[in-house]
């Protein structure tokens, strides 16, 4: 016998659904950014230049507060490729595990620059080609201006300078995406071939790591309408089969009493023929059948020794104790089906006529 997805368990099931969606979108809405300045506390600020390297550039003036890294410098013209930027580096010597997130958010300014590089050094990549390198370089350019602006940039744009693929023997074949579980610093300063006329500064205000969720919110809205739809499609084809599967009461049909049968009353045969409506009363029959309700109360008295809501209750456990015996529906379709609109009441009403309740009826039959 085929069993349905009850109307509650369908209900049940997605509430749970759409429950679960929601709790994986805030819990996601609610992990913090990893800010990585203003945050002394966690990353230390530093000023580079090519000086160490040969070249003759000037960081004139640097200053770092709680809201601000501000640099005034100037390049020299003797190094083939003057540099300067800011250095953060976390306290921490093993570096910051900052793999759950997908977009940098850099927050600056600047004075007579027009294009500035930023470099997320990373732990290495375990491979043969990487064996000299202490860290893996991931370098991402942007146009800057004069106005303080915050720029978005998505992680998926950082890759390995050609330079220093070169550098290190690195094969395009062997090129990665930045492995973010260990960031040992980030490096914002000036791109090459820099212009070399007059006083630069550079002014940095926030450096943040945050994620965009809106592929995740996307992937979570199709898998729930996936979902809900399925179970949709789901209820509707048990439903179906139920209502067509053999030894299923799809239509009612009086109900044979244990006790002496009636005369054909108009009454009682419209009882047996209507109880399944939960909204049937006793003045409901009277007008139905144009018998008094009186007349009515006094005939079911008299020859079932009753009132008329217990002589209801048990034509519909009668019919009750049939389905359960022959057709494999829950108790809310057998509720619903002989006139009861809440399966409590049934549960209630069955086990004061029958002693048991109506699961325990059931095992009883097969057992």
């Amino acid at each position: 016998m085929i069993k349905p997805l009850g109307l509650r368990l369908f209900v049940w099931l997605l509430l749970v659904l759409t429950a679960g969606v929601l709790v994986i979108a805030v819990a996601v809405s609610l992990i913090p950014a990893c800010v990585i300045f203003p945050s002394q506390a966690r990353f230390r600020v530093d000023a580079y230049s090519d000086a160490p390297n040969g070249g003759n550039s000037q960081v004139v003036r640097f200053d770092v507060s709680d809201s601000l890294a501000l640099m005034d410098f100037r390049f020299g013209e003797a190094f083939h490729s003057p540099y300067v930027g800011v250095s953060l580096t976390p306290v921490a010597s093993s570096g910051v595990d900052v793999s759950w997130y997908n977009c940098l958010k850099v927050e600056m300014r600047g004075g007579g620059l027009s294009r500035v590089g930023i470099a997320l050094y990373t732990q290495p990549v375990s491979s043969s080609g990487y064996t000299r390198v202490n860290e893996t370089l991931n370098h991402s350019y942007l146009n800057i201006t004069d106005q303080r602006t915050v720029y978005h940039l998505p992680l998926t744009q950082f890759q390995h300078p050609e330079w220093w693929e070169d550098l290190h023997g690195i094969s395009p074949e062997m090129r990665r995406r930045p492995d973010l579980s260990r960031l040992l610093h980030v490096n914002i300063g000036t791109a090459f071939t820099p212009q070399l006329d007059g006083d630069k500064q550079l002014c940095i205000y926030a450096v943040t790591l945050t994620r965009n969720n809106r592929e995740l919110y996307l992937w979570l809205a199709g898998i729930y309408v996936l979902m809900s739809a399925l179970l949709c499609v789901w209820r509707f084809w048990r439903v179906k089969a139920v209502v067509a599967s053999p030894g299923v009461t799809v239509s009612y049909r009086p109900v044979p009493l244990d006790e002496p049968a009636g005369s054909g009353e108009a009454c009682l045969d419209y009882l047996n023929t209507h109880y399944h409506f939960s909204d049937l009363t006793l003045e409901k029959v009277a007008a139905q059948t144009g018998t008094s309700p009186r007349r009515i109360t006094q005939l079911i008295h008299d020859r079932y020794g009753c009132h008329f809501k217990s002589y209801l209750n048990r034509i519909r456990i009668t019919e009750a104790k049939r389905l359960l015996a022959q057709a494999d529906l829950n108790m809310g379709e057998i509720a619903f089906r002989v006139g009861f609109n809440n399966q409590t009441h049934f549960n209630r009403v069955f086990k004061s006529e029958c002693g048991v309740s109506p699961t325990e009826f059931r095992e009883q039959l097969r057992g």
